[in-house]
């Protein structure tokens, strides 16, 4: 990060009031483990939370994060964890470890709520992620004081059988526990935007991006969406909703 940059998140963290609050609801009708990481050179989360927890149906967890965090979130489950945290997830994995850390990524595909809480504008920035598959629904509602101001965003297609192409699905037991995209499935240079189609203006929409559109509209599905953000400049807390 360059000294400039840093010293105005610095400036900006000072300037714009106390820590935020990034609260957590389980809507789903089976346990998740969410997971966090932070892109941020502040610390994202308390210690006890360490990158990862169990959430149970109907539970809700707040997360307290310094007025500057850049991140994103993602709902494991299927999991199973011995006391010491180590484990394994069916469904988001990340190393088969209950705290999430920056050396493990989550396994795609997963669905990823990423937010920039006063970025580089002093705005927030917020988007949800499908470019490589998804797992849960999930919306992003800004939450307290001024936050009618603000757009709440969802990806919560409810019937994977219906909604994701056989080709692209993960099963588990028979049972359909993610959707992958064209490009995770087959690897395909056209599918992912690389080699010859790198370049945006030749990397187009394919039937699987546009199925993805079609079930999240407001989501990103494709590479070229990537730098696509909703824009909020009242500093809202946030409720992330799985299911």
């Amino acid at each position: 990060m360059a000294l400039w940059h840093f010293l105005l998140l610095v400036f900006i963290s000072l300037s714009r009031g106390d820590a935020r609050v990034i609260t957590l609801k389980n809507r789903c009708n089976t346990t998740i483990w969410p997971g966090f990481r932070a892109t941020t050179f502040v610390s994202s989360h308390s210690e006890e939370w360490a990158g990862g927890f169990e959430l149970k149906p109907g539970a809700s967890a707040n997360l307290q994060t310094p007025v500057i965090w850049i991140g994103y979130i993602w709902a494991r489950y299927g999991c199973s964890f011995n006391p010491s945290g180590h484990g394994f997830c069916f469904s988001g994995d990340c190393g088969g470890e209950l705290a999430c850390s920056k050396e493990n990524s989550p396994v795609e595909p997963a669905t990823f709520a990423r937010l920039n809480m006063n970025d580089i504008t002093g705005d927030d920035t917020y988007k949800l992620d499908v470019i490589n598959g998804f797992n849960l629904p999930i919306s992003i509602v800004p939450n307290g004081p001024d936050s009618s101001l603000c757009e709440t965003i969802e990806c919560v297609p409810q019937d994977l059988s219906n909604t994701c192409p056989r080709e692209l699905q993960v099963r588990n037991e028979g049972h359909i526990v993610a959707c992958r995209s064209g490009c995770l499935a087959f690897h395909k240079p056209e599918l992912c935007c690389i080699g010859e189609y790198a370049n945006k203006r030749v990397c187009n929409h394919t039937k699987y991006s546009i199925a993805f559109k079609n079930t999240c509209p407001i989501a990103d599905t494709h590479p070229n969406e990537r730098f696509v953000y909703t824009v909020c400049d009242t500093s809202p807390n946030y409720l992330i909703i799985f299911c």
